[in-house]
């Protein structure tokens, strides 16, 4: 009989523990099901350093495709409809976009634009990853420019942030 007691409590000790340090415990942060696909949540709100250039607010994140990652640069776009990111960094990350789903896009002024649609492994800003995300790979034509996409509100969307321009921070709430 005792030992039976001690089988049992040495079962829902080991139980309990399991579930206070297992990755669903409120201390590591647990998974959300969100628009498609997981988001990895922390309960902390422990700002992210982003740089501000006059009213924009450029986020750094790293992007990881099969075995390669990048750290980049997204500018945070409240009228993208999508996550986007440059045709450079694709290359950075080795992925052959002939092989992935073509799209057009629209863009402001009311022009399209051919475009490729890519499943990334994961997806990093600040205390947010999204895994197993669709972004869209599109070409940059023009003068250089400061970042290497659009973080857009497929990803923003549902997230509560609050942005300090005087701190160069986002605070994730």
């Amino acid at each position: 009989m005792k030992r039976k007691l001690t089988h049992k409590f040495i079962t829902i000790l080991l139980l309990c523990l399991y579930i206070l340090f297992s990755p669903f415990s409120s201390w590591a942060g647990y998974t959300e099901f969100y628009m498609g696909g997981p988001v990895v949540v922390h309960d902390d709100n422990e700002p992210s350093k982003v740089i501000i250039e006059g009213n924009s607010v450029i986020v750094p994140a790293k992007v990881v495709y099969g075995m390669n990652d990048a750290e980049i640069k997204l500018l945070l776009d409240t009228g993208a409809s999508k996550t986007m990111i440059s045709t450079d960094t694709a290359d950075r990350l080795s992925i052959n976009l002939d092989r992935e789903r073509k799209t057009r896009v629209h863009v402001v002024g009311g022009a399209t634009i051919d475009a490729y649609i890519v499943r990334v492994k994961s997806l990093t800003f600040g205390i947010h990853t999204k895994r197993n995300w669709d972004v869209v790979v599109i070409p940059h034509n023009g003068s250089a420019i400061e970042y290497d996409g659009l973080l857009g509100m497929d990803v923003l969307r549902g997230l509560n942030y609050r942005v300090d321009f005087k701190k160069s921070i986002i605070v994730w709430e």
